[in-house]
């Protein structure tokens, strides 16, 4: 496999291989927000998280009215798309730096897919019980993020040149 990824980005020049990095890395994101989307729709995460609530709540002795619960789903919602939308800002932020040979940005995308590949395996743990669905795509998220990581290993030497050469 590192034979058949290694012949196919020698034939690419430093640009497209940094485009070819960043493309999979953002099609791994969008993968795990809408598998993280998903489980907090389907896999029952806001019932779960609605009834521990409820439940300190009644130890306390305060009783809540059951339409409280939509709002409750309301806020895990927004709360959801939040993190999300913060997760894409600060993606898009070092992406772009990366792409235009940033060592530290290197840096940041290097560790980011291997906590991509960390956490993917542990989130198609879970989902095995959930949804099948949801650990294939946390499957395609692992291959996603392994394949940018291992090619910025691979091709370090070539990535660091090109960033030298840049003046940095």
């Amino acid at each position: 496999m590192k034979q058949r990824i290694l012949k196919f980005t020698d034939r690419l020049s430093l640009k497209k291989l940094f485009l070819v990095i960043l493309l999979l890395c953002i099609f791994a994101d969008i993968l795990s927000f809408y598998s993280i989307g998903y489980y907090f729709e389907q896999g029952g995460f806001k019932e779960k998280v609605a009834i521990i609530y409820f439940q300190t709540m009644a130890l306390q002795g305060i009783q809540l009215d059951y339409t409280f619960k939509e709002e409750l789903f309301q806020l895990i919602n927004m709360s959801l798309y939040l993190v999300i939308f913060s997760f894409i800002i600060v993606n898009l932020f070092f992406y772009s730096f990366f792409y235009f040979k940033k060592k530290w940005a290197y840096n940041y995308v290097l560790w980011y897919c291997l906590f991509g590949v960390l956490l993917s395996i542990l989130t198609a743990m879970e989902a095995v019980d959930n949804s099948f669905l949801n650990f294939i795509i946390n499957v395609v998220v692992i291959i996603l993020y392994g394949v940018a990581g291992l090619i910025l290993k691979w091709k370090e030497k070539d990535v660091f040149t090109a960033i030298e050469s840049q003046g940095q």
